[in-house]
Parts: structure tokens; sequence; C-alpha cells
């Protein structure tokens, strides 16, 4: 079909809500499920679950689970061809609602691409196919003795992860994940296969570094550069309320000293116990190599705390998370500041405490370094689509929010709309306001993740989009609609 005829239909989808729109979408899943037989799933028989409630409860028409690229492409070209909206799904941890599961389309599940091919010249390379989740990463990746940097939840699915960026515990040594994927295997809108690596394609290839996964195409496989898996030293410190101020200097400390020594990382997270009132400020230390109680901790081991674990152990570790809550995430930047980080915390403290009685309320706010290191390792790499200059450590801070029950919405949204707001504000009073938001922490209607990479960043990738994609299904004025959109 060409392109034109594609955007023609993707058009009169969206210009034609309600049984139209059903229609379409109910014949691309009988025709789905003729070619896909066992691998087309109906609501009345699915158990997939999506980590948000609000994605749960989307009502796609049907979801397909493609085993290789030649399914993905052969997927599309039916929901295309029927311009029935559709979405992707790869562990299903987005927020929002079309992100991962289409309400009313196709969902187009990863799921069962899970191929490990390491490679035959290289013991430290390794193609896995899209649809691992961390946990499954982390396991292939310790089969093969080797390490990579992925984050600290299991159940997230690798492609989002890869193509928002990708934080972690090993960021420090190895920069953000995506910097260390080779090449890129990707299904475009017209059903051709191919892939994007520094030489081939490679203008595509620097666009899937940060630019998200649904501008683009569908991703089947990464080929990443990894390490081999070696112990480093984690430990986890709680600390009282009381010593926040303590806290925020000795990380501030950690920061800098994070610059010189690329060993040094960290994630923290400052949480309400709802039933009582009271906030425990944690922070998981991280060591990057075998040196059981580094000296670069001393100050903030120093500092009054309630308990503290720590051991020499693989960094190939993840934990899970509670499903069938809603959530929300919040992002924001600023260079490393004691003082800004007091205000966030005292700012998050005072709505909190506003909340504390929903049912269900989880909230905490959390902050890691993106280390001078890791900003340089990314401009050595060829660039990536975030534009940091790579002069100065950021602070990475975002709150987390989860709570039981839509009728909580409103004051889960006000909460979320006041810290990112007045914590905001107070990042351009004291002077470290950064405008860098991390999309796979960031808060879809409210923030603006693709414009805080700078005008000539969204402008390339703005081109690399309408090249790959020029009827423009994966637009907003498309097909696929979710998550964060160039176009």
């Amino acid at each position: 079909m060409k392109a034109n005829s594609i955007a023609q239909l993707a058009l009169a989808a969206l210009a034609s809500p309600g049984e139209a729109a059903a229609a379409s979408c109910q014949q691309s899943c009988t025709e789905l499920s003729s070619a896909f037989g066992p691998a087309l799933f109906y609501p009345q028989n699915d158990t997939t679950q999506f980590w948000d409630q609000k994605q749960q409860l989307a009502g796609q028409i049907c979801r397909v689970e493609p085993s290789n690229p030649e399914d993905v492409a052969r997927a599309l070209a039916i929901v295309i061809t029927n311009a029935c909206p559709f979405a992707i799904k790869g562990g299903g941890h987005s927020r929002e609602v079309n992100d991962s599961n289409a309400s009313g389309g196709v969902t187009i599940d990863t799921v069962r691409m899970r191929k490990v091919v390491p490679a035959e010249d290289d013991k430290t390379v390794v193609t896995l196919g899209a649809g691992h989740n961390l946990g499954s990463t982390l396991t292939a990746l310790s089969s093969l003795n080797l390490s990579f940097p992925v984050g600290r939840v299991s159940s997230i699915g690798l492609g989002g992860f890869l193509l928002g960026g990708g934080q972690g515990d090993l960021g420090g040594k190895l920069g953000f994940a995506m910097d260390n994927v080779l090449e890129y295997e990707i299904v475009l809108a017209n059903g051709t296969i191919t892939t994007a690596c520094p030489t081939t394609n490679p203008d595509l290839y620097w666009a899937l570094r940060g630019g998200g996964g649904n501008n683009f195409g569908i991703v089947t496989a990464f080929t990443l550069r990894a390490v081999p898996e070696t112990p480093i030293w984690a430990a986890t410190t709680r600390f009282p309320d009381n010593q926040t101020a303590a806290v925020t200097e000795e990380l501030d400390k950690l920061v800098t000293a994070s610059g010189a020594d690329p060993n040094v990382n960290f994630y923290t997270d400052y949480r309400i116990a709802p039933a009582t009132g009271e906030f425990v400020y944690t922070v998981q230390q991280r060591y990057l190599n075998a040196t059981a109680s580094p000296p670069a901790y001393d100050g903030l081991n120093a500092v009054p705390y309630l308990s503290r674990t720590g051991n020499l152990t693989s960094p190939n570790f993840a934990s899970d998370v509670a499903y069938g809550v809603r959530h929300i995430f919040v992002s924001l930047s600023w260079h490393s500041s004691p003082a800004m980080l007091q205000r966030a915390a005292s700012i998050f403290k005072t709505e909190a405490l506003k909340v504390q009685n929903v049912s269900g309320l989880t909230a905490g706010m959390d902050s890691q370094p993106i280390t001078l290191s890791a900003q340089r390792i990314a401009q050595e790499r060829g660039g990536n689509a975030f534009g940091l200059s790579g002069d100065k450590a950021i602070l990475e801070n975002l709150i987390t929010i989860a709570w039981a029950n839509a009728a909580d919405d409103e004051a889960m949204y006000a909460f979320a709309d006041a810290w990112l707001g007045q914590t905001e504000a107070a990042s351009r009073e004291l002077g470290v306001f950064v405008p860098y938001r991390y999309m796979n922490h960031a808060f879809r209607s409210r923030q603006d993740v693709l414009g805080s990479y700078g005008e000539e960043n969204l402008a390339r990738l703005r081109s690399v989009q309408r090249a790959v994609d020029p009827a423009g299904v994966f637009t907003s004025k498309g097909l696929c609609t979710g998550y964060w959109k160039l176009l």
C-alpha cells in the first residue's frame, strides 16, 4: 500500500470514532486471528497484565503476540490496511492509556520475541529480542557471565527501557543503557525490516537512542555491548526524617565524587508511611567494583541511621513491584544542590501529607545522578538525543505516586501538579534548573520530554521521523498515538 493511502486511512480512522472505528478494529482482529491463531487474544480470554490499572482497564479489542519481525510486519499491514488504532506493548509499565494498550484498538505485544544470540566473534556482544523484560534480560546475561546497565525493576520491558534512555546501577561506568546498544532491528510502517547502527541508517540509530520507541516503527531486537559480570558493593541505608539535611549534604558530595570516581553511584527514596505520616530517607549505595565498605561513603555512613545492610554481590539483580493500582510519575532534573534537594523533599512532604489517607497510597521522591562520566560516554559514542552538555553532573529526580481507586484521581493529579510546579520554580530560583526530562519517568500529560532535548535535537528527531514514516502512522494524527510523539 502506498504511503499516501496509509495516511488517508489513518486520518479516516481518527475522523470516524465510535462504530466505524470499532468495525475497522474488529475486522483487523478477525484477520489477525486467521493469521496468528492461538497468538491472538480477545479480552474475555486474555490474562496478560499491565502494571498500571488505568492501562489494564483501557479495553483493547484484541491483543496479538508476534514471534518474529516478519510476524510484526504482517500484523502492522493488517491494522494499517484496516485503519485500526494500535499500541505496542513491551513490559506494559507505562502509566497512561494508549501508551502500551490500545483503547478500542489492537495491542501488538512483543512478549514472544525473546531470542538470546551471543556474537560468535565477541563474547561481550549479545542480541536480545525486544520481548524481554529486565528480569529475563539479567537471567540471559548471567548465563553468559555478562552484565549490562539495566534498571532496578524486573518486570519493566527491555524495549521501552532502552528506547527511553535507560538508567541503572552501572551508569557511572557504562553510561545510559542506550549508549551501549550497538544495533537496533526495527520494522517500519511500510513493512520493511531493517537495522540501524552507526554505519547503517545512522540517523535512525541516533534517534532511537532516547527518541522513544513509538515514533519510528516497532523495534524487534537490540544488539548490546555488555561487560563481564563482576561483583559490586551494594548497601541499603535507611535514615530518619530528622537527618534529611545531613543526608542531602552527603549526597551532594557523592555526586561530586562520582566525577573523579565512576564507581560511585546511588539511588535514593524519600517516602511517606501513610499509616503514621512519618518519612524515611533510603539510600541505595553502589560501588562498582569489589571494594567492601568503600571510603567514598564514609561521610554518609557517619550520619545517624535506622538500619543498614551491605555486601558484595552480582550487579545482575532487580526486584518486582505490585500490579493492580494507579500510578503517576513526574521527572525533574537539576544540578546537584543540597538546598534544592531539601526544598524538593519539603514540598513533597507537605503535599504527601495532604493525601495520606487516600486508599492504597504509596508515594516517594527518588533521586539518582547522571554523572559526568555517563554524559561523556554518550558523546564519545556518537551522541544521543538527550542533548546533555557533559560539563556538569545532574541529579534526575522523580516522584512516584500510587493509589487504589479512580475516585481519587483528582487528588492525586493535584498532588503531582503541586510538586511539579513548586519544585521546578524552586530549581529556577536557586539557579540549578536543568530542562532535561527523563522519558521513562516523566508525566506525559504534563511534561514536554522531547522538547526538553533542545530545539536542534527536536528538529533532527522530527526529520528522522518524517523520513522513515512519511505516512505518519506513528504520529499523534496517525494510528499509533500513545506515548510521547514527535509529530
